[in-house]
């Protein structure tokens, strides 16, 4: 996956060149995210009939699940990317404060 289309998916993944597979896994994890009290069945099935599998969705959940344990971490203990500990190395891989 090129940086380019990285761009377009985190700018817009309902309009970026990617699979419905795909998409539909980015809706799946977006209502976890945004609403989780929604999250239902449908919601997998949805996933299914794009044609992600279970284990798509099990693996993107378990990304997505770390990705906010450590963004709470880092927001409870007050960390920067910006800084000299050394954080540069987080900016050039394109996370943001």
């Amino acid at each position: 996956m090129g940086k380019e289309l990285v761009f377009a998916i985190l700018n817009d993944p309902w309009s970026a060149p990617i699979s419905a597979r795909l998409r539909a896994t980015l809706r799946f994890l977006d209502v976890l995210i945004s609403h989780p009290e929604q999250l239902g069945p449908s919601d997998a099935d949805a996933a299914y009939q794009a044609g992600a599998s279970e284990e798509d969705l099990r693996a993107a959940v378990s990304v997505c699940v770390l990705f906010q344990l450590m963004t709470r971490l880092a927001d409870g203990l007050d960390y920067s990317t910006a800084g000299p500990d050394g954080s540069a190395f987080l900016l050039r891989l394109g996370y943001r404060v």
